[in-house]
């Protein structure tokens, strides 16, 4: 420890993590929006004097970890012109990689005249202007139109406020009261943290916790490159598709991930260009995505601080949709975050088998109802995140409607009671979706469907659901996708058109007695359903997760009377095992690519044999990896017993030589409103 015992070390440790824990409760208690007290969407950090993060608690590392860049951005802001007092914040979404509605507060703490650390937190604002109600206005084509751009301002200027920059701010947003009630929880716990820190650097002067905090992160280092060590060395790629707000064009996030030793790179930078819409990312957004995922698959035990990030290179394109540049819109950019951390699960499947999980991440959930109350005479914002299932592991089935690894504590099921109480909304139901989890070995969780009804006489519906086109694949031997969001509208007991594209709706008008309904995505699955354990497909069935139906379909079970046909079943698995369709998979240099996605070519025999058309997606399954979506091409002059799958996609090449792969047609899986 050069000089400074390990006792005291991790006593300053826990000081400062308890001096996190001890911010997140001031502002859940002090805080005015339900987005913040009941969901817990904001997130607080300690970082050192250079911006590098020393400590966090039960936060979202997403949401924080882009906060050394703001620090970076301020600091090339105003120099010298940092003092005592001051409280910086800033929200834009090409330095911190997400909506604006993720506003950071940075204050700066001092001994003295010295900087010594910063501490930030992260905020999701319930209203911070634009063209839509809650602000997530993911039709949108440029940055303005998002809301209020900040760039570093000093709100607080040693001291002392700056009440023009929070006038400004406050005439710019829909929800004045709920915005400035939040900030000021913020700048209380801020100020309480200074003095934790006061305390801490006086019982054990500055020198001793300045030399904890480096061995803090030199210990998250050094784990780190210990877990990337274990693994095979090789090169991997993978590549998953988003879903644009405008079209149904898939949008392609490519990422080659290479370990030699103990360090890591991680390479985006053939990903899809910057879009029209508003799926896109700034700096912090892959590089958040990537760490997070690492984190998880290898080293998920201890702290996280910029240590453990020290291994990890992540490359990105300028003007990619992973690094958008000025005006693109953003405010999908936590789509982007969520989808990167999904990408980089997935491409450890080979090298990090025991670690990862099945379409664990549910890429974004927003769904905001915004409108004029009646009864209380005033405007409401009532934004909502319900999870749906996740993934599988290889040891487990994933969880039913519970937040995954990437979501820290945040609370995915919005209280029932403070939504009828706090908005003109009622509740009706709120309950599992049997069938609905990715069949698997393992299978995974299952979703969620829940019904409001409006109680007011107008409101809007705004949403951004994603994936609502592509479903998350399942790892490994024919494990099956999971299902997509869906969102519905009746009125009169008659469904409505909502015009919107892939479940991403822009202020969609509704009425008094509107049902509005929303079916969560879920986990995919783990393994062949075909190997799954009968007990356990029949332990499913006696829980109501699964129907007879969908133990035969999807895990081949024959079950009579309660009981499983142990003769019939075998018969039903090996009649469905002889169904799938095998080629051969070819490790062509490139594969087949066009209009940025991967083509797979075939015969018109083969075509309608599988029961496809042009265009339609199927998924290329191996074995020893992550499925692959392609897109069909009828071609006659196509190889007749071969399709390409690009240089090892997913695979170590030199384990990988040409294997035969099943071609699955794709199905989005959707479960009716009733």
């Amino acid at each position: 420890m050069k000089g400074v015992d390990p006792i005291t070390v991790e006593v300053v440790r826990n000081a400062f993590i308890t001096l996190i824990q001890e911010m997140r409760a001031s502002i859940g208690r002090a805080a005015f929006s339900p987005i913040i007290y009941e969901s817990h969407d904001f997130s607080c950090a300690l970082l050192n004097a250079r911006g590098e993060i020393t400590a966090i608690s039960d936060d979202l590392p997403a949401h924080i970890l882009p906060t050394a860049l703001g620090v970076t951005a301020a600091q090339e802001k105003f120099g010298d012109d940092i003092h005592p007092g001051d409280v910086i914040m800033m929200n834009d979404p090409y330095v911190l990689g997400s909506h604006m509605n993720d506003t950071a507060t940075l204050h700066p703490y001092f001994l003295g005249d010295r900087l010594m650390a910063w501490v930030a937190v992260r905020v999701h604002y319930l209203d911070v202007g634009g063209m839509t109600p809650g602000s997530i206005a993911i039709q949108a084509t440029e940055v303005h139109q998002e809301g209020t751009r900040i760039p570093p301002i000093k709100l607080y200027d040693r001291g002392e406020p700056n009440r023009a920059a929070m006038d400004l701010l406050l005439a710019n947003v829909r929800q004045h009261r709920e915005f400035e009630g939040d900030l000021m929880a913020v700048v209380g716990a801020a100020n309480l943290a200074h003095t934790r820190l006061a305390e801490t650097y006086d019982k054990y002067s500055p020198e001793v916790v300045e030399r904890c905090s480096e061995l803090i992160l030199d210990r998250g280092e050094r784990r780190m490159r210990e877990a990337i060590s274990r693994a095979k060395p090789g090169e991997y790629s993978h590549e998953p598709y988003m879903e644009s707000p405008q079209d149904r064009e898939p949008l392609l996030i490519r990422v080659r991930l290479s370990g030699r030793g103990d360090n890591i790179v991680v390479d985006f930078s053939e990903s899809a260009p910057q879009t029209s819409g508003a799926i896109n990312g700034g700096l912090a957004s892959a590089r958040s995505g990537a760490f997070v995922a690492i984190k998880a698959a290898l080293d998920p035990h201890s702290p996280v601080n910029a240590g453990a990030f020290r291994p990890i290179t992540v490359i990105t394109r300028p003007g990619s949709m992973l690094q958008a540049e000025y005006p693109a819109a953003c405010c999908g950019a936590m789509n982007v975050i969520n989808a990167t951390t999904e990408a980089v699960m997935k491409n450890l499947a080979s090298p990090y088998a025991d670690g990862v999980i099945a379409g664990a991440v549910p890429i974004y959930a927003m769904l905001v109802l915004a409108g004029w109350d009646d009864q209380r005479g005033r405007s409401f914002i009532h934004f909502e995140s319900n999870i749906g299932g996740t993934g599988a592991v290889k040891e487990h089935d994933g969880n039913n409607v519970v937040a995954g690894y990437e979501r820290s504590d945040f609370p995915r099921i919005f209280p029932a009671e403070v939504a009828e109480t706090q908005y003109p909304l009622r509740l009706e139901t709120t309950e599992l979706v049997p069938d609905s989890g990715g069949p698997g070995q393992r299978r995974g969780g299952l979703g969620l469907r829940r019904v409001i009804r409006i109680m007011c006489e107008r409101a809007v519906l705004t949403t951004n659901l994603e994936p609502s086109v592509y479903p998350s694949t399942g790892l490994f031997g024919g494990a099956g996708a999971g299902t997509v969001y869906q969102v519905n509208v009746t009125r009169n007991g008659r469904r409505l058109d909502l015009r919107s594209v892939n479940g991403k709706t822009v202020g969609f008008p509704l009425e008094r007695g509107d049902l509005v309904e929303q079916i969560t995505t879920t986990g995919a699955g783990y393994g062949d359903p075909l190997t799954r354990e009968v007990d356990l497909v029949l332990h499913d069935l006696s829980n109501g997760y699964i129907t007879e139906d969908h133990a035969r379909s999807a895990y081949g079970v024959v079950i009579r009377d309660g009981s499983v046909d142990l003769e019939a079943t075998d018969l039903l698995r090996a009649d469905l095992a002889g169904r799938r369709r095998y080629l051969r998979g070819r490790d062509d240099e490139e594969g087949d690519f066009a209009f940025g996605r991967r083509v797979a070519r075939m015969k018109k025999e083969l075509a309608d044999d599988l029961d496809l058309r042009q265009g339609d997606v199927v998924e290329l399954v191996t074995t020893n990896a992550a499925a692959l979506r392609a897109w069909v091409d009828i071609d006659d002059g196509a190889p007749a017993d071969s399709v390409p799958m690009g240089p090892a996609e997913g695979r170590d090449p030199s384990e990988a030589p040409e294997e035969m792969v099943w071609v699955r047609p794709l199905a989005a899986r959707e479960f009716p409103a009733e």
